[in-house]
């Protein structure tokens, strides 16, 4: 995920940063005002009456898998299907709504799931997932089509995928920088 920030040069010219950022830091940032517009996770931006978002990308659910486990050969994969493996996760702190669902799903389909590791990234993760320490969550919009091969392991999308987590792009509602304004709605019409 994503924050910007735009900047006007002396000669009008716009440049923009971009800043990766956990979804926690970048609501926090574009309520704070260190942010002026992000790409994060819908949860994150839909509960907060302050921001105004709109979906910018579709984003769903996927399992990373090393390239010998047995359930690489399974045309589609659910939670049910992961109920006896063991699973890299992502630190709470990092994304709490994402862990919070993950762990959700594993209760409704009858178990709690088992951790043996909390990385603090997707890198970590998928590492960890390719030496065979257990199999970590990503999401679609992560997925570049070149971790299968950089990291050789397999990705398989899961069939139930739970709430809305699509990228939206938001900003705040009360911002009073008409370029940001701007920027906002020519995405939104894209």
């Amino acid at each position: 995920m994503y924050a910007v920030l735009d900047q006007i040069s002396h000669e009008n010219n716009i440049h923009f940063s971009l800043f990766p950022d956990t979804p926690t830091n970048l609501s926090k940032g574009l309520s704070s005002g260190k942010y002026d517009l992000i790409y994060s996770l819908r949860p994150y931006t839909t509960d907060n009456v302050l921001f105004k978002s709109t979906d910018f990308l579709e984003n769903h659910l996927q399992i990373a898998l090393p390239i010998n486990h047995p359930l690489v050969t399974k045309p589609q994969l659910s939670f049910s299907n992961l109920k006896n493996e063991t699973f890299i996760l992502l630190d709470r702190d990092k994304s709490p709504i994402i862990v919070d669902n993950v762990l959700s799903q594993g209760i409704k389909n009858g178990y709690n799931l088992k951790a043996n590791h909390y990385v603090k990234n997707l890198s970590q993760g998928l590492s960890m997932t390719a030496l065979g320490n257990g199999l970590a969550f990503l999401y679609s919009a992560m997925n570049d089509g070149q971790l299968e091969k950089q990291y050789r392991i397999k990705i398989k999308d899961l069939t139930d995928n739970f709430g809305n987590q699509n990228i939206v792009i938001a900003m705040k509602r009360s911002v009073d920088n008409l370029l940001v304004e701007s920027i906002f709605k020519k995405i939104v019409t894209l």
